[in-house]
């Protein structure tokens, strides 16, 4: 017989997990303000109250449970005692082992410790494959989420960052700080020729919502200077945890499940690029998040062909590239995909369908190249302008031919694990090497950063040894991506061959693009992995479409080649987890 109780319970978890699917991203940024009110995202501005809040909750917690099983008899009520006393010293012994210095370390655990408690008290409840799908693919999203916090509670807002200059508290600075402070403090687009000021090219959102969020800190909440500034990355881990979010969405639209979902899930939820993304304070996490959100709402458009989707698309896509200019490579694959449509249904929708490309390119356009417009006008700016370095840089590459760089797998580049840069010793000589072919440049930074080496480690032994062993995961698993890219073109899948083409052609796209920038701009800082992370997603889809499509093969091989995805899976996430730990753990 059913106890009427477990069902009613197990409806009530089918609700809260029907709430975080209905509305992930502004669960998501819920989440990440709770966060900000409580951490301000940096260790040194954690006040010990959340500490109090944190052992108050813990403490109710363990007493309610406590007295509702004495409550239920299961145990006596002496003993219920005893326990609550229990818990109540547990947490103050606990407590006095994170002095200042350490309290994010703290929040970290018991944040843990209350997600594997939750999962322990919803798994009993989970009887479907739906859900279950959803619970062991919300635990994968809230480590990864911590793995983020961990990161930022111990970067600072200078620390591993590309282009962004210093705050100074004037307008006058350059670098993306530099154009953030502009326009708050001037209230207006620069007023000049862009391109004598570093970066203030760039489209300006990122830019404004940044502006309004440390003037709202600053000014409402009563947060000083740095503090303020050090929040911004609140808004980064909001942007890193849209793209994940947006990640899941796909796969699940595909309808991945089980092994298929939770391995690529996994590799994508702590890939590090998206981690050191969560810290990054420059345009890149926002103008890829509305990127990786244009993917989700242009499947959603092509199995609907609804207005609501397409509006949507043109936002992401429009957002996107206010955000940032290169966020318009998702737009060729979208126009492939419209002419697919157009094409296919153009006896029965074609009056619809140019209607919809009518609102699209209405919307799209203008958010997508008004700025750029505005400063070739007054300005003289080129609309696909870009800043680069001189070519007195020490990290120019320019000297040597782009096919001779290509092609050169010399053994010298493996010499070391992390990315090679010249630097200059003590007498100003030119010192080292830069790395110079793509490919192997992307490889390394993409699990290792742009700028790290065995120095930017703060615990931990045999560094070289332990990130080379990642690197080889790492390296195996982007090799299966493009071997199952290949196989699953002439395989049957959830993915129609559209969806297919869809994919591959903005794979294809992204690392076109990189490589002419490569040959465009020869410095080291362009081989960098942040230009096409997406390549992480559209990679691990293809991964899980083929794991989904062995689970009708035979016994033996169905569950070798689980066992294979989920060894890679785990080792990536254990190194990816033990790289930012060791990274940032306070000594």
């Amino acid at each position: 017989m059913v106890n009427s109780s477990s069902i009613n319970i197990n409806k009530s978890t089918a609700k809260v997990f029907d709430i975080l699917s209905t509305h992930p991203y502004i669960c998501a940024f819920i989440v990440c303000l709770f966060v900000h009110f409580f951490t301000f995202a940096q260790e040194e501005l954690i006040p010990g109250n959340t500490m109090l809040i944190g052992s108050a909750l813990l403490t109710s917690a363990g007493i309610a449970t406590v007295l509702k099983k004495n409550k239920k008899g299961q145990i006596p009520f002496i003993t219920a005692i005893f326990y609550s006393l229990a818990i109540i010293c547990a947490i103050f012994v606990f407590n006095s082992c994170f002095i200042p210095g350490r309290r994010g370390v703290w929040i970290i655990l018991v944040c843990f410790a209350a997600m594997i408690l939750c999962g322990i008290y919803f798994k009993k409840y989970i009887t479907r494959r739906e859900l279950t799908d959803r619970f062991i693919s919300l635990i994968i999203l809230g480590a990864g989420f911590l793995t983020k916090l961990m990161y930022i509670f111990y970067t600072d807002m200078y620390t591993r960052q590309n282009d962004v200059g210093a705050f100074t508290g004037t307008p006058d600075d350059a670098g993306h700080f530099g154009y953030i402070e502009y326009l708050m403090y001037n209230h207006h687009l620069p007023d000049f020729d862009v391109r004598t000021r570093w970066q203030f090219y760039h489209p300006p959102l990122h830019h404004t919502i940044s502006a309004v969020w440390i003037y709202i800190n600053q000014n409402i909440f009563g947060l000083d200077f740095n503090s303020s500034r050090e929040s911004l990355q609140i808004l980064s881990l909001f942007y890193t945890m849209a793209i994940i979010i947006s990640a899941y969405k796909i796969m699940r639209h595909f309808k991945l499940s089980g092994v298929s979902l939770y391995a690529p899930l996994a590799v994508i939820s702590f890939y590090p690029a998206f981690t050191f993304f969560s810290g990054a304070l420059n345009n890149d996490p926002l103008a890829t998040a509305l990127t990786a959100g244009a993917c989700l709402a242009a499947i959603k458009w092509y199995e609907s062909q609804k207005m609501n989707d397409i509006i949507r698309l043109a936002f992401c896509i429009g957002l996107g590239m206010m955000s940032k200019l290169s966020a318009a490579l998702i737009a060729f694959t979208v126009a492939f995909l419209f002419l697919n449509v157009f094409i296919s249904h153009f006896k029965k929708k074609w009056k619809k369908l140019f209607i919809q490309y009518i609102y699209f390119g209405a919307i799209c356009i203008p958010l997508a190249l008004w700025y750029q417009i505005r400063n070739h006008f007054r300005f003289g700016v080129p609309i696909t302008y870009v800043q680069e370095l001189g070519k007195d840089s020490d990290q120019y590459i320019g000297n040597i031919g782009f096919w001779e760089r290509v092609k050169n797998f010399s053994a010298y580049q493996f010499k070391g694990i992390f990315q090679h840069w010249a630097y200059r010793d003590e007498n100003g000589i030119l010192t080292g090497d830069n790395e110079m072919n793509p490919l192997i440049c992307i490889l390394k930074n993409s699990i290792l950063g742009e700028g790290n080496n065995e120095t930017s480690f703060r615990i931990g032994e045999h560094i070289s040894s332990i990130m080379t062993f990642f690197f080889i995961v790492n390296l195996i698993i982007a090799a299966a991506a493009i071997v199952f890219m290949i196989v699953i073109c002439f395989r049957k899948t959830t993915a129609n061959a559209v969806m297919k083409a869809f994919f591959i052609f903005f794979h294809i796209i992204m690392i076109a693009n990189f490589y002419q920038m490569a040959a465009d701009y020869p410095f080291v800082c362009t081989m960098n992995f942040r230009y096409i992370t997406l390549t992480v997603i559209t990679g691990a889809l293809f991964c899980g479409l083929f794991l989904q499509s062995l689970q009708k093969s035979s016994k033996s091989v169905k569950k070798t080649a689980n066992v294979i995805s989920l060894t890679l899976s785990v080792l990536f996430s254990v190194c990816a987890i033990w790289e930012i730990t060791a990274m940032c753990f306070p000594k």
